[in-house]
């Protein structure tokens, strides 16, 4: 490690090695208890593979800490610290680092793919005003700051910039960022309009055509699994985290009444941290072991939920 960057060069020379485009990759990462098992580091692993065998690509990627599986040989990790809270996190943005980072005078960058819209403005600006370079940005979000989906109280969306109490919403912070992107996926078409829908409230027809060219559903695909016959009878699953806006409280509540009637299934929470019923289990395995035993569940449950891109 120097200066915060970690190279790798496990199976060849990397500097023996000419690339056709350089990629700084600008990721959120919510699941710090371990980055190995966060969703962008999840989709990482497998697209900067399958990327790499398509063009010869270098990726840097500011992340909070070394992360094993992302050790390729045409991949940098440089130390980079963001705040862990989803809010603070979002509406952070350290532009001095960010330029340690970028390193113009050594680095020439042709794209910047970023999950955080809300800094793409930033990052464009960084670029233009600071640079000599203007790299196209692109992105992905699978989360947006919605009254659906941000139940909390004192957060972006209720930032007040003036007197009048006429608020920044984070949304308006997001589509900013999306309007300097040459595209940004979500994971769902409902996502996408539902995303317009909010910015309507601010912005005029014009934004809201150019965000209709800009937003389109990526879908990110899922590991191959071996689909099992032997399905372990009444087992159940919730395979997501147990909070309000995966509709959890709701779904307990369900279940805790067909628990009164009958005591004969299991409910799997792989995503829980504690066993809040009897009937729960709460099973931790390795990536083999979750998909070995997700084949066998016999029902998986998806609650009903204000914000539907978690059903996807």
């Amino acid at each position: 490690m120097k200066n915060n960057r970690v190279q790798i060069e496990k199976f060849t020379d990397e500097k023996s090695v000419e690339y056709d485009y350089k990629v700084l990759i600008y990721g959120n990462y919510t699941y710090r208890k371990n980055l190995e098992a966060d969703s962008l580091v999840e989709v990482l692993r497998h697209v900067i593979p399958y990327m790499s065998k398509l063009q010869k690509i270098h990726f840097t990627i500011p992340i909070p800490e070394y992360v094993e599986s992302l050790n390729f040989p045409n991949v940098e990790q440089i130390i980079y610290k963001q705040p862990t809270y989803i809010n603070t996190m979002r509406q952070h943005f350290n532009a001095t680092e960010f330029m340690k980072v970028v390193d113009w005078r050594h680095n020439d960058w042709d794209i910047v793919y970023t999950h955080l819209p809300e800094h793409s403005l930033q990052i464009a600006n960084c670029f233009h005003n600071g640079t000599n370079i203007e790299p196209k940005i692109i992105g992905y979000s699978h989360w947006f700051e919605v009254p659906e989906n941000a139940p909390y109280g004192e957060g972006m969306a209720d930032y007040r910039v003036n007197p009048s109490n006429n608020p920044v919403r984070a949304i308006d912070l997001s589509v900013a960022g999306l309007l300097v992107q040459q595209e940004c996926g979500v994971n769902s078409d409902w996502l996408k309009q539902l995303t317009i829908k909010e910015a309507s409230k601010h912005w005029n027809q014009g934004v809201l055509d150019r965000l209709q060219k800009i937003i389109q559903p990526h879908y990110l695909g899922v590991d191959r699994v071996n689909i099992r016959k032997d399905y372990k009878d009444k087992t159940v699953v919730f395979n997501h985290r147990g909070a309000g806006y995966t509709g959890w409280e709701w779904f307990v509540k369900v279940v805790d009444e067909i628990w009164e009637q009958r005591q004969d299934f299991e409910l799997w929470v792989p995503l829980a941290d504690s066993k809040e019923r009897n009937y729960m289990t709460i099973d931790k395995y390795d990536r083999f072991g979750y998909f070995s035993k997700l084949s066998s569940c016999y029902v998986g449950v998806c609650a009903k939920q204000k914000y539907g891109g978690w059903a996807v």
